[in-house]
């Protein structure tokens, strides 16, 4: 019943945000191939940071989760990769957010969410 939960709150936020784009870039998959659980739900955001802090003033969290892409953390250092290896990798850890997605979270939450989002990209 979480996953299904998380599935649905998952699956608003898509159809919600999806108008954003190339602003915000939602999770993609295959439904008849995948079905994601969504512990996490990010998004690829432009001016992530700001966008943040925007949801944070509105009294609403988000996450940045794996700030840090692997090649660049301390645990891997011996491999002797640096910064501008993997350029992709690098530029996705600055753009990804995650937004609330748990199972108890309300419709309506959801919606006030896209709401400020939507505003931000507006102003």
């Amino acid at each position: 019943g979480i996953n299904a939960k998380r599935r649905k709150n998952a699956s608003l936020y898509t159809s919600r945000l999806s108008q954003l784009n190339p602003h915000v870039h939602t999770p993609q998959y295959n439904a008849e191939k995948a079905s994601p659980v969504f512990h996490v739900y990010q998004v690829r955001a432009q001016r992530r940071d700001e966008l943040q802090n925007y949801l944070a003033q509105k009294g609403i969290d988000s996450k940045r989760h794996y700030p840090i892409p692997i090649h660049l953390q301390e645990a891997a250092q011996y491999l002797g990769y640096k910064r501008g290896d993997f350029p992709i990798c690098e530029r996705l850890a600055g753009e990804i957010l995650s937004l609330p997605v748990r199972e108890n979270l309300l419709e309506k939450e959801i919606h006030e969410i896209c709401d400020a989002i939507t505003d931000f990209y507006r102003c």
